[in-house]
Order: C-alpha cells, then structure tokens, then sequence
C-alpha cells in the first residue's frame, strides 16, 4: 500500500474530524525525496462521537519525522519516526462505569467468574480509586478494592491492588483476594494481542504497550494517576529529545575589596614632628 502526500493529509485530518476535535494546526515541511516531517498540535478538545466519548485532549503536541511520501506501510514503519512532545489525557470514570455495566461485560462475569458479582463500578475520592461491587455465593455481601497508579521506571503503567475490603470493615480473606487475582489472571492471559504487555501478579498490573505500537514512537509516560473524577495520563519525549533548559551563568566574584586601616581617632601628632618633617 503506497500513500500519496494528499492520501497524508486527508488520513490525518479526517481522522482529527471523526474525532470531534478541532481547532487543530498541522504544519509540513521537508522534501519529497527525504521525506515529510508532520508537526500536529491540539488543546482543550472533549472525543465527542464513538467509544472514546468522554475522553478528553487537554493538549497534544506531535511531530513525525522522514515519512516517506509514497512509500509503502514497512517502509513507513522503517523510516518515519514519531516524537510525542506532550500528550495530556483525561479519561471520565462514567466511561469506564458504562463499560462495565455493558451486557458484555456482564455476560462475561456470568459466564467465567468463580462467583456471581453484581454492581461492579469505580468510586473516585480526591486521589484515590476504589472498585466495589458485591459478591454471592450463598449470601451476598460487598466488597472493595483499593487501587493506586503510577509510572514504571521501565515506561509502563503499574496499578497497584493496595487494599481489598469486606463490607468496607475488615480486610478481604487471602484466600478471596487470591481467587479474584486468579480470575483477572486467567482473562488477561487469555485475551488475544495481550501477550507480552500485561504482567500481573497479587498484588499489582504492569501495561507495557510499546511492544505492540507498529511505529517507532519516543514518548515517555510520565504522569498517570487520578485528578478528581478523572484518570490523568500525560506523555512527553524520552530525555534524549528533550531540550536541556539553559544553566544560568553565574557572574565572575568581585573583586576583594583591599583592606583599609581603621580610621585613627586619637590625638593629633602633627604637633610633636620635627620642624623638618612637618615641612
């Protein structure tokens, strides 16, 4: 597949359309035989139409580098290379509870979870996250589980599984929080694409995507938690694209001032020299 430099442009900017968003700038340079370079800025742009409504751009800053003007889809993975500037994400948590209050995620617990659960949704309070839900087997009783977020120093996304709760008074059996960690284990190990970018254990998840991403992208996760009623994701360039910020130069020392006696305030001895001297 080859793609002609308007094919670019009206990918990208249909795209960017399909999206809701605009108020965009997209600027080109370079030459037809080295290649184009693509900046793309956005600010302050709310996903207004499909899944991803509810998702919102507070700023997005990208720049593309040696795409080949018709080249072909290897050729593109090759050469081009894209810089993330900066990327700052917010996610709503009523789009993650209407994912999980959809029927397929419902039928998907009816269908495999060791025990029915119902309610299933994420409680945002200041910077903490909660999942709740409840549990039945024989008698229902709810159940909590405290989450916390952060970047890996490896560039993942880690979820850490801080507290599990029954009834939100006493800590959850070890023998339930290993079934539910089992549970999400065997899902996540047998979801298809998800190989080699989830690792999970009892205690915490790891994403790793980048092995996933077809292009060769630099960007660094460098902020990922919860701000309100929102998940914050925010990217930006590995140090190596990162302009150092000018040390400021310290001025040369003055000069020590040179020492001066103190000033004598006794009794004159002009009077007491010798007539030779006072001349």
């Amino acid at each position: 597949m080859k793609l002609s430099l308007e094919q670019i442009v009206s990918l990208v900017v249909n795209n960017i359309n399909s999206l809701g968003l605009g108020a965009s700038t997209l600027n080109l340079s370079g030459d037809l035989q080295k290649g184009i370079n693509l900046d793309l800025q956005l600010r302050e742009m709310k996903i207004a139409s499909g899944q991803l409504e509810g998702v919102q751009v507070d700023d997005l800053h990208l720049q593309v580098e040696g795409l080949p003007v018709g080249g072909t889809l290897a050729q593109i993975q090759e050469q081009a290379e894209i810089c993330v500037r900066r990327l700052l994400v917010r996610v709503n948590a009523d789009l993650i509870n209407s994912f999980l209050e959809s029927e397929a995620v419902q039928a998907e617990l009816r269908r495999n979870a060791p025990v029915e659960v119902r309610g299933l949704r994420l409680v945002f309070a200041g910077e903490k996250v909660t999942i709740r839900g409840e549990v039945r087997k024989l008698i229902t009783f709810p159940f909590a589980i405290e989450l916390s977020f952060q970047p890996t120093p490896e560039n993942g996304l880690k979820i850490v599984f801080a507290n599990f709760w029954a009834a939100d008074m006493v800590p959850l059996p070890s023998m339930a929080r290993r079934l539910i960690m089992s549970f999400v284990k065997q899902k996540l190990s047998s979801a298809k694409g998800l190989e080699g970018v989830i690792e999970i254990t009892d205690d915490y998840l790891v994403v790793n995507p980048w092995s996933k991403v077809p292009l060769r992208v630099n960007a660094r996760f460098k902020r990922f938690g919860v701000e309100e009623n929102y998940f914050i994701l925010e990217l930006g360039p590995n140090a190596q694209y990162q302009n150092p910020a000018p040390q400021p130069v310290a001025p040369p020392p003055a000069p020590a001032p040179k020492p001066t006696p103190p000033p004598y305030d006794g009794p004159s001895l002009l009077p007491f020299c010798p007539a030779a001297m006072r001349n």
